[in-house]
């Protein structure tokens, strides 16, 4: 992984970036910072801003494992594309799912709740977003033990789930369920980008930093000697200098205003 702003970072930035190219991102962690409270989570002011001035030039996506109808209201803009679900909310996948799918995730649900209940853990909360679970663990007072306790858990539910790791949450989803490479390849058909970049910063996210396509630029938040990210910026709070970066050449692709 190179540093996304090295000299050879920029290079690439330069050489990828175009009014057409596509601009996806997770939300968690990258455009917002992680909060005690993912509940109370808002895009901050001045990303807000720039991220509204990205997509007066440029496609804009957001894929992220939260539902959507729980990002839109924390968002000040109005992305092209608002993914939630790890990809399946807003792509026409959820009708092709079934009931069977939403029934697996419904026995999981029963089954790690009871499990929370028994084990006595506070701090823990489970999330349902109707596909998936996400159980957060950031409160807990043994965070180490809670994590090694629900993916013993999670390695026991029928059928297996594929596991997600974020910070301080895991993610159970059910294998058969397309993941967020799956919809970062359909938002790039979608949009008829001729380029793209994505950013993330946490497991989920290696599915779209594994894909291998042409013209195709991918950053982690922080560095991670095993991820399959091309690049990586250093914490979240650099998210604005990026975006200020790519706004500097987009601006520098628009034609220039012809005099009267």
């Amino acid at each position: 992984m190179e540093y996304l702003f090295s000299e050879k970072g920029m290079r690439k930035i330069h050489r990828l970036c175009s009014l057409e190219t596509l601009f996806a991102f997770d939300f968690d962690g990258t455009l917002s910072k992680i909060s005690a409270r993912p509940e109370r989570t808002q895009l901050a002011r001045k990303t807000s801003g720039l991220l509204k001035s990205l997509g007066e030039l440029a496609p804009v996506a957001i894929i992220s494992g939260r539902n959507s109808s729980d990002l839109k209201p924390r968002l000040n803009f109005k992305p092209r594309y608002l993914i939630g679900n790890h990809g399946i909310d807003e792509l026409e996948w959820e009708k092709f799912l079934g009931k069977s799918t939403r029934q697996i995730c419904r026995s999981w649900k029963n089954q790690i709740r009871e499990f929370l209940a028994d084990n006595k853990m506070p701090g823990v909360e489970l999330e349902d977003n109707r596909f998936t679970l996400a159980i957060h663990y950031r409160h807990s007072r043994d965070k180490r033990k809670v994590k090694a306790a629900v993916l013993g858990k999670a390695s026991l539910l029928s059928p297996p789930p594929r596991i997600g790791l974020g910070k301080s949450v895991i993610n159970i989803i059910p294998a058969a369920l397309p993941h967020k490479g799956d919809a970062f390849r359909k938002l790039i058909w979608l949009s008829r980008a001729p380029s793209a970049f994505y950013i993330g910063d946490d497991d989920t996210d290696e599915d779209i930093f594994a894909l291998s396509l042409p013209r195709v630029l991918t950053a982690r938040v922080g560095h991670k000697k095993n991820s399959s990210a091309g690049f990586y910026i250093r914490r979240q709070s650099e998210i604005n200098k990026f975006l200020q970066r790519i706004l500097e050449v987009l601006n520098n692709c628009r034609p220039a205003k012809r005099k009267s």
